[in-house]
């Protein structure tokens, strides 16, 4: 390979100076664990090009597959052409696939932004790949955010309806980037049923992020709003508490629903604590003696300490459930909580369903 060509490609996108050095040898989290730049680059071109197969190599295969991928490289220009392909989406991989920091803002309008937050929050890198492969593949930049947006929906909704194993995320990656039909058609299959009852039995962690975007999506919609950014700094609370036998007993907060006995009102109670529409997110964490108080004490605080409508900043927090306590809607109970999972599952319909 003639030295000036290396120079002027290899040389000048990994080791042209410290900065750059750097930047390659930096770890990112990639799910549970952490890669350098030059590792998660590589890997990424591996599968686009279909000679790094994650279901049969592990990453202490890469190198070996790349030899394999050099042997096979029959000339001189093709040996460049492989080069030049690194090259391009190496410089793709340092502009487009963002490092999002702690004190990062987010707004709505800002899809691929939103797209890295949720893949980070729920530790997904596998769709790396599929991800370089789009800005590679389109100049048009509504095309790239519109086959994103895509990706993010299936992610949504694969997180709540649990449709696809987590497991198949490597073959589903490599299905997307040799068909970008098969997405389309992937969201197509996707029953809301299935989402909908996820929204029942939601996750802490999957709880917080969607209320967070639910929060920005209201922002964005709502021209009333001077802040449409906001820092992904909060703390899920659940209004009626997991703990909720001592002060939301039946003899304190009824359950709506007569007909059903005591065990069923209890297994019931136990079920609608963890439905989406009984958290909400808060500047700070309550004191563990408020946590677990009555609805009352919950929201204005025992005197000492405070309570929700004093950390309460956000419209899912304060237009939901502090604005209606203030004007006399006083209970909280397994009825609120069905209204309240249903508005905001016709919200998350409205980003992620259509």
């Amino acid at each position: 390979m003639p030295l000036n060509f290396t120079k002027k490609t290899w040389e000048e996108t990994f080791l042209k100076d410290e900065e750059t050095l750097k930047y390659w040898e930096t770890e990112r989290p990639t799910g549970r664990l952490k890669r350098d730049n030059t590792e998660i680059l590589l890997h990424c071109i591996g599968v686009i090009k279909g000679f790094y197969d994650p279901y049969k190599h592990t990453l202490s295969d890469l190198s070996k597959q790349y030899k394999q991928e050099l042997k096979n490289i029959d000339s001189k220009e093709k040996l460049k052409e492989f080069i030049k392909e690194i090259i391009d989406y190496a410089k793709i991989y340092k502009e487009k696939i963002i490092t999002l920091s702690k004190g990062e803002t987010y707004s709505f309008d800002d899809s691929i932004k939103r797209l890295f937050h949720i893949l980070e929050v729920l530790e997904i890198s596998t769709f790396h790949p599929f991800i370089l492969f789009v800005f590679k593949k389109y100049n048009d930049e509504e095309k790239i955010k519109k086959t994103l947006f895509e990706l993010e929906k299936f992610i949504v909704r694969n997180m709540l309806g649990e449709i696809e194993s987590d497991k198949n995320y490597s073959k589903l990656c490599k299905q997307f980037i040799d068909d970008l039909n098969s997405l389309t058609n992937k969201l197509n299959e996707m029953e809301w049923s299935k989402v909908s009852t996820g929204l029942r039995k939601v996750s802490s962690r999957e709880a917080k992020l969607l209320l967070f975007w639910v929060e920005l999506y209201r922002r964005y919609k709502d021209s009333r709003y001077d802040e449409k950014e906001l820092k992904y700094e909060y703390e899920l609370e659940h209004i009626m508490p997991i703990k909720w036998e001592e002060h939301w007993g039946f003899n304190y907060v009824p359950h709506p629903n007569n007909s059903l006995t005591p065990e069923e009102q209890k297994k019931d109670r136990n079920e609608k604590v963890r439905w989406l529409g009984n958290m909400t997110l808060l500047k700070s964490s309550l004191n563990k003696k408020i946590r677990n108080n009555r609805f009352d004490i919950k929201m204005e605080g025992d005197g000492r300490q405070k309570g929700i409508k004093h950390y309460a900043t956000l419209s899912i927090t304060r237009g939901d459930i502090v604005e209606p306590y203030e004007r006399r809607d006083k209970v909280w109970d397994e009825s609120k909580i069905e209204e309240r999972t249903k508005k905001l599952e016709e919200e998350i319909k409205e980003i992620w369903g259509n």
